[in-house]
């Protein structure tokens, strides 16, 4: 649970996100995360989470992948993880996005 800004940045809201910024980025202070929504998929980057009850989520979520840079210290909360098998597809998305 983050305090998740708007897309024009004037205010935010809080709600799930998906950290997808490494370890070694992270020690820097920041974190780098996704919007997750219950809303099914509606965007081609966007990925319904099979694991969404692994992730102790509390309901069936799609990871959004529009991002966000927050100082670590705004992460409120840290439900759960995120299984191996989505976290690859929340790869390929991230990786067509950013065309990397």
């Amino acid at each position: 649970m983050v305090p998740f800004p708007f897309r024009d940045q004037t205010d935010a809201k809080v709600r799930p996100a998906l950290v997808v910024s490494g370890r070694a980025y992270n020690a820097g202070g920041d974190v780098i995360v996704a919007a997750l929504t219950t809303h099914p998929p509606r965007l081609p980057s966007d990925y319904p989470l099979a694991g969404w009850k692994q992730a102790r989520l509390v309901a069936p979520s799609t990871v959004r992948i529009q991002l966000a840079t927050l100082a670590a210290s705004r992460v409120l909360h840290r439900p759960g993880r995120v299984p191996p098998t989505d976290l690859h597809a929340i790869d390929t998305r991230l990786r067509q996005a950013l065309a990397l």
